[in-house]
C-alpha cells in the first residue's frame, strides 16, 4: 500500500471531444483535473499542468509566472542539484522552498518519460 505523498499518477485522456490532464494522489485519491480542446503542445501543456496539480494539491494557487519559473528552473536543475533537493525534502522537506520541490518533482517526471520511451 502506498504512503501518503509517496505517489502522484497522471495521465491524459479523452472524454468526447474534450481531453482531459489529470493528477491523482495514489493514496488519498484526491484529484486535479485540467480539460484542453486537443493535446497539441501536450508537452508543454502537461508541464504546466503538472506543476499546477502540485500546487493546488498542496492547497496553492499560483499565477502564470510563478508556474513558468518553476518550469524554467526545472530546465535549469542539474541532476545532482535534483538530488540535492530530494535529499533535502527527505531530511526536512518543511525547510524546502515550494518552486524547488516543483521542479526537482517535474525533472524527475520528465526523466522517467524519456526512460520509458527506450
Amino acid at each position: 500500500m502506498w504512503s501518503p505523498g509517496e505517489h502522484l499518477v497522471i495521465d491524459w485522456g479523452v472524454l468526447g471531444a474534450l481531453h482531459v490532464f489529470w493528477a491523482v494522489r495514489a493514496w488519498s485519491r484526491v484529484r486535479f483535473v485540467r480539460f484542453a480542446l486537443d493535446e497539441r503542445r501536450r508537452a508543454w501543456r502537461s508541464r504546466r499542468a503538472l506543476v499546477q496539480a502540485l500546487a493546488q494539491l498542496a492547497g496553492r494557487v499560483l499565477p502564470a509566472v510563478e508556474v513558468d519559473s518553476i518550469i524554467r528552473r526545472c530546465d535549469e536543475l542539474t541532476r545532482a542539484e535534483a538530488n540535492r533537493i530530494w535529499t533535502q525534502h527527505q531530511r526536512a522537506p518543511s525547510t524546502l522552498p515550494f518552486r524547488d520541490y516543483a521542479a526537482m518533482t517535474l525533472k524527475f517526471w520528465e526523466t522517467a518519460k524519456a526512460r520509458d520511451r527506450r
